[in-house]
């Protein structure tokens, strides 16, 4: 601007113009400090700068000093976490950030001390999530033990959201079958589970898998454990068809472990009378074996009852009967028995109580 000024003297007097030139003054850049909870995100600003100096000229900003390289500035002055980059109490407490600001012909430069402030940190699991165990594993086996961190060092608590119906379970940390569960590869090969960890306030979620391993199963008889015979049967007849399954469809073989009374055999999967033996209600109406099946590696067994069926007999005599050369014979229903005599030419009727009747012919020999 332009300003006047008169001089007043008692001789004389002048008037004089004063011009006032701007002059670019110094910015001013203050030291900080700010506060900053540890777990605030990368997009977030920390601090935000004057845009424009007092004379309206634009600032720019850089940042000078960062030996943690963990912090950037915006030409317009916002000073924020560089992406990626995050913050933790128990690691690093403070920072201090050089920074440098212009406006084009002066510079400064300041100092931002930042302290992190301390943030309940959720769970950190630090296990395999996937967990490998065989199909014959008991109840009694730990799967495996559930491992996580805590950077506050609080207590851990373990439990599973959601657990395939029952079939595992968790002791502290410790992962096992439930009671009277057991695993089947050829059934399922792997289960999803949804694990939980918590520190009283903060929860991790954390997705298992349990992949089951195939193993050489046992093979299981499948066949009824009694079975009837009748003491007439045939050697060459099947007292019991042996059958069971394997669920690696190994080839199986049928043994005996026990055979008390050393009546039978087994040919291929038929138990069967020996060749010189037979059965008898009258001596014993039934009889226990125990069968052993076994795919070459592996075996079970089962104990079998077979019961021996009656057949109802009579003694003929043929000297009370006068029944001579008795020839065919057959047995109705009622326990009638009906034979031809060739010595008397008579077809006869022998009742359950031994009283023989001619149903046809004279009952006389040559006649």
């Amino acid at each position: 601007g332009t300003y006047s000024a008169t001089l007043d003297d008692t001789s004389e007097s002048a008037s004089f113009n004063i011009a006032i030139t701007n002059v670019n003054e110094a910015i001013a850049l203050s030291d900080m400090n700010i506060e900053v909870e540890e777990n605030i995100a990368d997009t977030e600003v920390l601090l935000a700068f004057p845009t424009m100096d007092d004379e309206g000229e634009t600032l720019t900003y850089s940042i000078n000093t960062d030996s943690s390289q963990r912090f950037e500035i915006t030409q317009a002055g916002e000073l924020s976490l560089i992406a990626g980059a995050i913050l933790n109490f128990e690691e690093e407490n403070g920072f201090m950030v050089e920074v440098g600001a212009t406006d084009g012909e002066n510079e400064i430069t300041g100092n931002v001390t930042i302290n992190v402030l301390d943030v309940n940190d959720a769970p950190i699991y630090t296990g395999d999530p996937v967990i490998s165990v065989g199909e014959n594993v008991s109840s009694m086996i730990d799967l495996a033990t559930l491992t996580a961190e805590d950077e506050d060092n609080n207590d851990l608590t373990y439990s599973l959201l959601d657990n395939t119906d029952g079939i595992f379970q968790l002791t502290s940390n410790t992962l096992r079958l439930a009671n009277q569960q057991q695993l089947d590869f050829e059934t399922l090969t792997s289960y999803d589970l949804e694990l939980e960890i918590s520190d009283g306030q903060a929860q991790t979620l954390v997705n298992l898998t349990v992949n089951v391993i195939d193993e050489n199963d046992a093979p299981v008889f499948t066949n009824g454990l009694i079975a009837s015979a009748p003491e007439n049967i045939d050697v060459s007849t099947a007292v019991i068809q042996l059958t069971a399954t394997d669920n690696n469809n190994d080839d199986l073989t049928y043994s005996f472990i026990e055979d008390t009374s050393n009546l039978f055999e087994i040919r291929g999967n038929e138990v069967s009378l020996r060749n010189d033996k037979s059965l008898d209600f009258e001596t014993a109406t039934s009889h226990s074996i125990t069968l052993r099946v076994s795919d070459g590696e592996l075996f079970s067994t089962a104990q079998f009852t077979i019961n021996v069926t009656n057949i109802t007999g009579y003694f003929v005599s043929t000297f009370a009967t006068n029944l001579s050369f008795p020839i065919g014979l057959d047995i109705d229903n009622n326990g009638n028995f009906y034979t031809i005599a060739a010595g008397s030419n008579s077809v006869n009727k022998i009742t359950p109580e031994g009283v023989v009747s001619i149903l046809a012919g004279s009952g006389i020999t040559g006649n």
